[in-house]
């Protein structure tokens, strides 16, 4: 640029302002507005969303690409930010995982950009409870994104969408199963600190009731829900979206357990509770038959199973005998004959029992209210979580797995792209070999096919009743409310193995 004329005043001033303008832009870039970074990745949930540090504003949101669950955003830099993945936003289940990377010894999730680059965060893994990103903390540095603090503030638009300690504070009811042939339960507390006080354990197995205790724990919980104990990396547990119901796997005194934790009911129960139809799921382990149950049963107001209404069948066709007169107690508590203990949920729809079936084996039990509803494949949509168990053919070892999954509605079917189980090398977290695979379901909520799951073998429920089909098959049942769902099946991954998966939102 030329100047006809400048005088030493002039000039003055304008090698004043040129000073300022470069120290306000750190030496470079002009007046105009800061240079932007680009933040993308890739996520099982729906939207990242970042907020400022500072203030807990939300300054971007981005929605991933349906096919690519991809996304992309523009950011200033200069700035600390937060992040924040989004799921199932816009329903009952909606839940919120911080952006954390370990650093330092210690997790942080504000990050400062510096550098106007573009950041992939590769895959956004939430098994943790936060969402962990795939780039590696020295890449992301070079990149101009440097973690330099924890804060646990939470901004309030995302306000019920965070889980914390207070939410597992209570009493607990708890049943499960282990691989030892063993079925258990108990009362638990949980007190402020994470810290747990067993009841008075009963299980089948005398040493495996004396191991349970005389066991001690404490229990964390990360902002997404995802429960652990320290000092028991096999630990894992998932707290549900109503915070009324846990469930956990872990290795405990040299066996697989998975048990289920509702919250102890402070209603008054009866017998009338009982009334209609249930759907029954299930899964057994011992050393009459390793497998799982399927089917329904109906009870009247007093508690009787209703005769010819039950019809309950193991994996191999044979059925599964339940019969008798229910007994509540005030307080939820059900038993059923000489060995079946249950508990009610608040809601009335829901009853998890362990028993001894006629065969002498171990069994633990999923009882759904089932009434007249209108599911559809779309009540598949969003990230679930799953706990699941196996029996294994030949062998006295079972297996317990982990992860999440999100499901994207689509057409007749509903795809599921699954993030991983965390003991199953066949799922990783790479999202190039992300799992797919179909489902459908009926108005009632019982799944009517499945395909392209791994191993799987069989066919589909035939009017919502497992056909006889040997070693082969599967079934799958929706809670009314479509906040749980429970998938029982046969696969052949490594031999023959009798599955329960169970899916939270």
């Amino acid at each position: 640029m030329k100047f006809k004329s400048v005088t030493p005043q002039l000039l003055g001033l304008l090698f004043l302002g040129l000073t300022l303008s470069l120290a306000a832009c750190g030496g470079g870039g002009g007046g105009g507005a800061a240079p932007n970074a680009t933040i993308t990745g890739t996520v099982l949930g729906t939207t990242l969303m970042a907020v400022d540090a500072n203030t807990n504003a939300v300054v971007s949101s981005a929605g991933a690409d349906p096919s690519t669950k991809t996304f992309s955003m523009q950011l200033a830099i200069g700035n600390n930010y937060k992040f924040y993945l989004l799921e199932n936003e816009g329903t009952p289940f909606a839940r919120s995982y911080p952006v954390y990377v370990f650093n330092q010894g210690q997790n942080q999730n504000v990050f400062f950009i510096g550098q106007a680059n573009t950041i992939d965060l590769g895959f956004m893994d939430t098994a943790s409870g936060a969402a962990v990103p795939a780039l590696g903390l020295s890449q992301m540095e070079l990149l101009g994104m440097s973690p330099v603090s924890f804060d646990s503030t939470i901004p309030t638009s995302l306000a019920g969408t965070i889980l914390g300690p207070a939410d597992m504070q209570g009493n607990w009811n708890i049943h499960g199963i282990a691989d030892n042939g063993a079925w258990f339960h108990t009362g638990m507390n949980i007190a402020s600190d994470g810290s747990v006080s067993m009841g008075s354990p009963v299980s089948n197995i005398a040493g495996y009731q004396s191991a349970l205790a005389g066991r001690t724990m404490s229990l964390v919980m990360t902002p997404g829900g995802v429960m652990t104990s320290p000092g028991d990396s096999d630990f894992n547990a998932f707290m549900g979206s109503t915070r009324q119901k846990f469930i956990a796997t872990d290795l405990f005194s040299g066996a697989h357990q998975m048990f289920i934790a509702q919250k102890a009911p402070s209603g008054v129960f009866s017998t009338l509770d009982l009334q209609g139809p249930w759907q029954v799921q299930g899964i057994i382990n011992g050393p009459g038959f390793n497998g799982w149950i399927q089917g329904f049963v109906a009870f009247d107001t007093g508690g009787n199973i209703i005769a010819f209404s039950t019809v309950i069948t193991r994996n191999d066709g044979a059925a599964f005998p339940l019969s008798g007169t229910a007994v509540m107690q005030l307080d939820g508590e059900m038993t059923l004959g000489s060995s079946f203990h249950g508990t009610m949920n608040n809601n009335r729809d829901e009853i998890i029992a362990t028993l001894t079936d006629a065969f002498g084996d171990a069994c633990l039990l999923v009882l759904q209210k089932s009434t007249s509803t209108s599911h559809t494949n779309a009540d598949f949509g969003g990230t679930w979580y799953m706990h699941n168990v196996s029996v294994i053919s030949g062998s006295a070892d079972g297996r317990v797995d982990f992860g999440a999954a999100h499901y994207n509605s689509a057409g007749t079917a509903s795809t599921a792209t699954m993030e991983r189980f965390s003991t199953n090398p066949a799922f990783t977290t790479t999202s190039s070999s992300l799992l797919s695979f179909s489902m459908t379901i009926n108005g009632n909520g019982l799944m009517s096919s499945m395909s392209g799951f791994p191993g799987m073998t069989g066919e589909a429920m035939i009017g919502g009743v497992m056909p006889a089909m040997g070693t082969a098959g599967f079934s799958g049942f929706m809670s009314m409310d479509n906040s749980l769902f429970i998938t029982n099946m046969t696969s052949t991954e490594g031999g023959t193995n009798w599955n329960m998966m169970i899916l939270q939102k």
